[in-house]
């Protein structure tokens, strides 16, 4: 087993293995990895401390405004966004972690459209939330085109999409969910998400 030091380190970083591949080749955890990437100065995560100086910009960067009384980073006080107007609860500590207004959030949740072929020929549009995830179609498929979106252009998108393959619809009942949105296209045809 080779140590780990800076410089076997350095290497692996710069031919951008993962701190998994790191921890396989050293036959370690990837927790010890980390550790050690933290004591060389090469961890590429910032400093986890969080500060009241933290929640502060984290305030005005977010477009929040606080409506109660700040107590101490793990007591819950109620938040005004002013994009949406929303009122909620939150510790300041999920402000500082990256939490936002939950309305606004939903209005940018990233949602895939795709195309994809299935091994019978047929084709399938829709959208998902993971496009290889898609498990029920009980066959073999290929993703021909997706594009990552907005929950509101994907299915904008989608409807624009299904107008143009709507004359090639079939159902034959072969799959196991989705048989509305099967389409046969003949191969001259080309479609893509873009």
């Amino acid at each position: 087993m080779i140590s780990i030091d800076k410089n076997n380190l350095l290497e692996d970083l710069a031919n951008n293995l993962t701190t998994a591949e790191i921890a396989k080749k050293y036959n370690c955890s990837k927790r010890t990895v980390f550790r050690i990437k933290s004591k060389l100065g090469l961890s590429n995560n910032p400093c986890k401390r969080k500060t009241t100086e933290n929640y502060k910009a984290e305030i005005i960067s977010k477009q929040l405004t606080i409506l109660g009384e700040y107590v101490n980073s793990k007591t819950k006080i109620p938040h005004l966004c002013l994009n949406c107007n929303n009122i909620w609860d939150v510790i300041p500590n999920d402000i500082v972690g990256g939490h936002g207004c939950p309305v606004c959030a939903k209005q940018v949740f990233y949602k895939y459209l795709y195309i994809i072929k299935l091994e019978n020929g047929l084709f399938k549009v829709g959208v998902t939330n993971n496009p290889t995830g898609r498990k029920s179609l009980g066959m073999k498929y290929e993703i021909l085109s997706w594009l990552v979106c907005t929950e509101k252009s994907a299915h904008e998108y989608e409807k624009l999409l299904l107008r143009y393959v709507n004359k090639y619809k079939i159902n034959t009942g072969e799959l196991a969910d989705g048989n509305t949105e099967t389409y046969f296209i003949p191969e001259e045809k080309e479609i893509s998400c873009y």
